[in-house]
């Protein structure tokens, strides 16, 4: 298992810059075990296949897993219970009138935004944003090196984890070239740096670090440090000036309804029901910006629209591999099919389908619709049979996405005698963990 781990949260990595928490990808113990009795029953009668263990296979595995995992809290986001019930598609949603200051995503449920001691409407003021740590090197002429060649180390501390990296200079090694490796190297492994080359009016390079967290440290420490590592050649760190600050990661400052509060990160909850991401500072003189909700309508409008997306990225996703995975063409069959007999009552509502697979959506014909008598309920009644079907299709992605992937066949299991293997279609079947959670 920690090997498989690993290599999970390797290819996970290109992905997790920009994934956020979401409350669906917890589970119960109970669910957990639906998952796996799941797997134990498709896997009962499924053909023993031999899978390519590449890299591009891998990949592909965990790119459609996370794509419809996306969709899934989609989904689940329109009903805490994953049932049709009333309302699912009019879930709240807040708004702000500004959003190039603040933004904001309402987290709780229709019954917590009703309640008489609710928070339903208060006033934001930006002061300060957020700030990384940020380093900047020497700038360095690009057709020479001033260092020995040999082989060198770095030590990186971030979030309390020590992080070795070692790498070699040869002669034929300019400043640019070593600085290039340095840079791939730190982006590479994925542990909370960003390193990019910028560049002087003179054509000189320097490494600039940047993290990607915020926020301003107990007792003045820095997010994170370097120093040369255990290796023989010493003096990289000073040469490159990579320990270099120049800027210290702060905290955001900002008021509510004119009390003034702190946060280590530019996006933060309000009652654990408001989601606020601060995009700017207030300009000076402005009135607060003001957040509360939208109508319902407007609320079905973006929840109509978010699952739509969410559909959309999935067939994307399909296409980014098809010269790669001759099974992606499944992958839209699947989800095409899935939702083809709602394709008359999606059109009356203003939704269309395109020739890839995707969908479009006409906001403003959903949003007449929606205002007119029974209009929200019959729009509603369209879009629940909609959730059903791609959640279905959402599913059973999640649980196998190595079903799509190119295979060769090895034999089928005698219909007379079958038996359960759940790790007979491969090492990455059902992916029920996630390494950043």
């Amino acid at each position: 298992m920690p090997a498989l781990l690993e290599a999970y949260s390797y290819y996970l990595s290109p992905y997790t810059r920009n994934i956020k928490n979401n409350r669906y990808d917890s589970h119960k113990k109970s669910e957990l075990r639906v998952q796996y009795n799941n797997m134990v029953r498709y896997n009962t009668k499924a053909p023993v296949y031999m899978y390519n263990r590449s890299n591009s296979i891998a990949n592909f595995a965990i790119t459609v897993k996370e794509s419809a995992r996306e969709l899934k809290n989609t989904i689940s986001e329109f009903s805490d219970s994953f049932s049709l019930e009333s309302g699912a598609f009019t879930q709240k949603a807040a708004k702000s009138d500004n959003d190039d200051v603040v933004s904001v995503r309402y987290l709780g449920t229709n019954a917590q935004a009703e309640a008489e001691d609710s928070l339903k409407e208060f006033n934001v003021s930006v002061k300060k944003l957020a700030t990384p740590q940020v380093n900047l090197g020497r700038f360095l002429p690009n057709d020479r090196i001033n260092l020995n060649p040999g082989d060198y180390s770095l030590n990186i501390n971030i979030n309390n984890m020590n992080y070795e990296f070692e790498y070699a200079i040869s002669e034929e090694d300019t400043n640019y070239t070593v600085q290039n490796r340095i840079a791939g190297m730190l982006n590479k492994a994925s542990i909370g740096i960003d390193a990019v080359l910028v560049r002087d009016a003179n054509n000189n390079t320097s490494i600039k670090l940047e993290s990607l967290s915020t926020g301003k440290l107990e007792n003045g420490k820095q997010i994170f440090t370097i120093s040369d590592g255990s290796s023989q050649n010493k003096g990289c760190t000073d040469y490159f000036g990579l320990d270099n600050i120049i800027q210290n990661s702060d905290n955001s400052e900002f008021t509510l309804n004119g009390n003034t509060h702190n946060s280590k990160s530019n996006t933060f909850t309000v009652n654990n029901l408001f989601e606020l991401t601060l995009n700017n500072t207030s300009p000076k003189g402005a009135e607060p910006v003001s957040i509360g909700f939208k109508t319902d309508v407007d609320s079905l409008v973006d929840n109509v629209d978010s699952l739509i997306k969410a559909y959309n990225n999935v067939i994307t996703t399909a296409e980014s591999f098809a010269n790669e995975q001759s099974g992606t063409k499944d992958i839209i069959k699947d989800m095409v099919s899935g939702i083809s007999s709602l394709k008359a009552s999606l059109e009356d509502i203003g939704i269309s389908f395109g020739e890839d697979g995707s969908i479009d959506v006409d906001n403003s014909k959903i949003a007449t619709i929606a205002s007119e008598d029974s209009g929200m309920d019959a729009v509603c009644d369209t879009m629940k049979s909609l959730k059903k079907s791609i959640e279905n299709e959402a599913d059973s992605m999640l649980m196998d996405p190595m079903r799509y992937a190119q295979k060769t066949l090895c034999f089928y299991k005698n219909p007379n005698r079958v038996f359960a293997n759940p790790y007979m279609v491969s090492i990455y079947s059902g992916m029920i963990f996630n390494s950043y959670c």
